[in-house]
């Protein structure tokens, strides 16, 4: 059993260009089975052989009609003889050549593999050839031959893939952030052409990417004029990106309508300068103040390494943990540039009116809510964001029923990170005063801002 794994692979004709054939002289009659044929006629002393790459063909002929055997190549079954089996798995027969000199036919038969007949290129040793002696030699070889039927079919289709496997076009694309260049993938990933039912799958393990600032996209060039692009996540990305303020690049999403099945739909997230990690179930981290990211288990996600290192590609592809740990730092960083983003573009309103003691209410109130609803942050202050009241008036009658007005409530998460959010804050009236102030609703609008510039209203 192990000589026989030992010789997997080690082709007879390997490195072969062209096919090769072969005509072989049985040494005795075989059956060819035509259906209603006449058993006179129905037989054959001739086979011919054609070995191309990595599969075989036997032909043979009666005058009634004609059969074959294609095979896959199994390899090298037996060390001293030489003999590279092809194996029909649909018809369940195959052949093994010896020396391009030999041929042994075999079956299944009473749910075993058996020698059926033996030919030689030369007629004259056709004849003095012993079927039953084969056995001795290849019995091993069919005790194992489901196993290896199974290692041949996986490596002829590695084989398939690797030469149906695009490189990375010839490229000189450069950029500030570093992202520009070629790419080595972890796994090869598969080329969909949509609309198209015919031809060999093709795939692709090299890309060049190409950051585009005209069009604010990333290029992926995975062929001669075939490219797939990703984007920004946000408007605020894409505006630091065009007037150059955008520090750095952290992730980016691949259109769903992307050629390369690796690059479909898949956020790409920074590891490290010239790595990228393609996750097909995004990551993420909790956005209320960028802590406890997440990650997929290793065996729930789907995991792709880019890197313009190969060996770093590998390794990190090969280490799970260790990805993980570069990925959740990813994860943060990202979170609180979104963060900053958002900071920049909603700035906290500026007070309205001033009344010491309604904005006493004004927390108390706030703070209540958050109690009873379980808000994971702190209420630190509130300040008065409207400048007058809003009177609420009853639909119908048009007789007032209490007041309104906006507050804004400055929060801290257990991490020490600082938020606002708009609030409303109201009083009912009963016909002479006004009641107590109580939360009327919030915004749900969470705003992340520095706790310097938070605490610039608190009094």
């Amino acid at each position: 059993m192990k000589k026989i794994l030992l010789f997997l692979g080690a082709l007879l004709i390997n490195g072969m260009v062209s096919a090769q054939s072969f005509e072989f002289t049985l040494n005795k009659v075989l059956t060819v089975g035509c259906g209603s044929a006449n058993p006179l006629t129905d037989m054959t002393k001739k086979v011919d052989v054609v070995i191309d790459g990595n599969k075989g063909k036997l032909t043979y002929a009666s005058l009634n009609c004609k059969k074959t055997i294609e095979g896959i190549n199994i390899g090298v079954v037996n060390q001293n003889t030489q003999g590279t089996a092809f194996f029909d798995e649909r018809e369940k027969k195959g052949f093994i050549i010896e020396k391009n000199e030999k041929v042994i036919l075999f079956n299944e038969k009473d749910e075993k593999y058996q020698v059926a007949t033996v030919g030689h290129i030369d007629k004259k040793l056709a004849k003095g050839l012993n079927p039953e002696g084969e056995e001795a030699n290849y019995g091993d070889f069919f005790k194992n031959i489901d196993k290896l039927i199974e290692a041949a079919n996986k490596k002829a289709e590695e084989d398939k893939k690797i030469s149906n496997t695009f490189h990375a076009p010839e490229g000189n694309y450069t950029d500030k952030y570093g992202i520009s260049g070629k790419y080595y993938l972890s796994e090869v990933s598969e080329i969909i052409v949509y609309g198209s039912r015919n031809g060999d799958v093709k795939y692709a393990d090299e890309v060049q990417l190409e950051l585009d600032k005209n069009e604010a996209v990333l290029k992926i060039h995975y062929g001669q004029n075939e490219l797939d692009k990703a984007y920004f996540l946000t408007q605020d990305q894409i505006k630091g990106f065009k007037d150059g303020s955008l520090s750095k690049i952290y992730r980016l999403r691949n259109d769903h309508n992307n050629h390369l099945d690796a690059f479909k739909g898949c956020d790409m997230r920074i590891l490290e300068e010239g790595v990228w990690l393609i996750e097909r179930h995004s990551s993420f981290t909790n956005r209320l103040d960028c802590t406890e990211p997440t990650f997929q288990n290793k065996n729930d996600g789907y995991y792709i390494i880019m890197g313009k290192n190969k060996e770093r590609v590998m390794e990190l592809a090969g280490d799970f943990e260790k990805m993980k740990v570069l990925a959740e730092k990813s994860v943060i960083a990202d979170c609180e540039q979104l963060n900053a983003m958002e900071a920049a573009r909603k700035p906290m309103p500026e007070p309205g009116m001033t009344d010491a003691k309604l904005n006493a209410e004004i927390t108390a109130a706030v703070r209540a809510k958050a109690t009873t609803a379980g808000w994971p942050q702190t209420v630190v202050y509130t300040y008065i964001k409207s400048s007058e009241w809003n009177t609420i008036r009853n639909k119908n009658t048009g007789i007032i029923t209490g007041r309104s007005l906006r507050a804004i409530a400055v929060l801290k998460t257990t991490a020490g990170k600082c938020q606002w959010e708009e609030v409303s804050i109201a009083q009912d009236y009963d016909g002479v005063n006004y009641g107590k102030s109580y939360f009327n609703g919030n915004t749900a609008i969470i705003v992340p801002v520095d706790c310097t510039a938070a605490m610039k209203y608190m009094k």
